[in-house]
């Protein structure tokens, strides 16, 4: 039976989300406090721990900064009502998984605990590190230099990020959009966490976003992008297989700019990326 420690200094959320992971046949440890977190790794070895951003007296950041400190491998997943891609970059110097936005969805964390522990637990048998990120401030803007990314050499050109953990579809929607546009780099990630490292990295000025994607999805993405006053304002074009009309209110809600199905039309799609153009990349 895989071992969870869930930390939250909400007693409710602790309560409910600890009866349904319990259910899902994990034995899972509950902690109010990080300071109490901390006290039981040293005692257990776990498997997961999901952890609050904001708590006190320790938030959540600290606590995964004392674990590190303490060399302890176990993948950490970390949520907040608070989180911001600010908040996720550095998390994420820390190995932490993926930033999941309060209030979190019980399927959703379900699968989330569901997916990190196979990954990371049962087919390697230890935390498999991330590439290091650097503090957001030190982050500059950059042209991208890889040649396989770009589309044209041109100074001025504007980046788009393409987010989809299809190689086939990335391809596509790059190989569609650089038809008609001669002015974009295109920038690849293969899912949010990935996106977010770009961001860091990119002057991004379009983004056009898969919903089902491992590790972090497109919603969660882009409530974690809509809280950040660098990011916020960047266009959102979502692709998704999802037909459903309330997947499409969700994403709006979300903060999508466009909602459009997969698979596309060409020319539909080349026609919003214009709309785009016009009305947000001036």
């Amino acid at each position: 039976m895989k071992e969870i420690l869930l930390v939250d200094d909400d007693r409710l959320f602790l309560k409910s989300m600890g009866r349904a992971l319990n259910a899902e046949g994990y034995n899972v440890d509950l902690s109010g406090t990080g300071q109490d977190a901390l006290s039981k790794i040293k005692t257990k070895q776990y498997d997961l721990i999901i952890l609050d951003y904001k708590m006190k007296p320790m938030d959540g950041l600290e606590v995964v900064k004392r674990i590190r400190e303490q060399n302890y491998r176990c993948p950490i997943i970390m949520i907040s009502a608070f989180g911001s891609i600010d908040m996720a970059t550095t998390a994420f110097s820390h190995d932490v998984v993926t930033v999941l936005p309060k209030p979190v969805e019980i399927q959703r964390l379900k699968s989330v605990v569901k997916n990190t522990i196979r990954e990371y637990v049962s087919k390697t048998k230890r935390l498999i590190p991330r590439r290091p990120i650097k503090p957001l401030e030190r982050r500059v803007p950059q042209t991208p230099t890889r040649p396989q990314k770009q589309v044209g050499k041109a100074p001025d050109k504007k980046n788009v990020l393409v987010v989809d953990d299809s190689p086939t579809y990335r391809k596509m929607m790059i190989r569609t959009v650089s038809v008609a546009f001669d002015y974009f780099n295109f920038i690849e990630a293969e899912n949010g966490v990935d996106a977010i490292e770009k961001m860091n990295q990119f002057d991004i000025k379009l983004i056009l976003l898969d919903i089902n994607m491992p590790h972090m999805n497109g919603f969660d993405f882009m409530k974690l992008k809509r809280k950040s006053t660098r990011f916020k304002k960047i266009p959102v074009i979502v692709l998704t297989t999802e037909k459903e009309k309330e997947t499409m209110g969700k994403a709006y809600l979300s903060g999508a700019t466009v909602f459009m199905k997969k698979p596309f039309q060409r020319q539909e799609l080349i026609k919003v990326v214009k709309t785009m153009v016009f009305w947000h990349m001036k």
